[in-house]
C-alpha cells in the first residue's frame, strides 16, 4: 500500500471505532448532570394559610413527591427534585387539619401551589 492509502485506511478506522463508541454510550446529546438513566424533576413552591384567611402558618411540615420542608414564619414552602407527574402533596402540623391533595409536576418547572389549612378538633 501507498502512503496516501494507508492515511486513508486509518481515518476511516477511527472514524468507524468512534461511531461505535457513540453508539455503546448512547449518543453524543446532552443528557443532563446525572447520565443516560436520569429521571426528570421538577418541584412546588407556595405557602400555607389559615383557611379563609391569608394568615401564614409557621412550622407546618409539607412534603411531596419524598421531599419535605417546614414552612417559614411567612408560611412559605419549596421544594425541588420531585418527580415528574401526578404527586401527592400533604401538610401537617399538630394545631391544624392534615391537608392533602394532588399536583401535577412538570418537567425542569416549578409550580406554585398554596396550601389552606383548618384548626384542629383535638
Amino acid at each position: 500500500m501507498r502512503r496516501p492509502e494507508i492515511k486513508t485506511l486509518a481515518a476511516g478506522l477511527i472514524v468507524a471505532f468512534a461511531s461505535a463508541l457513540m453508539i455503546v454510550a448512547g449518543g453524543c446529546e446532552n443528557k443532563g448532570s446525572y447520565g443516560p438513566t436520569s429521571a426528570a424533576f421538577g418541584g412546588v413552591t407556595g405557602h400555607v394559610y389559615l383557611s379563609g384567611s391569608l394568615k401564614p402558618i409557621a412550622n407546618v411540615i409539607v412534603s411531596c413527591g419524598g421531599e419535605v420542608d417546614t414552612t417559614a414564619k411567612s408560611g412559605h414552602y419549596s421544594l425541588s427534585n420531585i418527580p415528574i407527574g401526578s404527586q401527592d402533596i400533604s401538610a401537617s402540623n399538630s394545631y391544624y387539619q392534615t391537608f392533602t391533595s394532588k399536583v401535577n409536576i412538570r418537567v425542569n418547572e416549578v409550580i406554585t401551589f398554596d396550601i389552606f389549612m383548618s384548626y384542629s378538633n383535638k
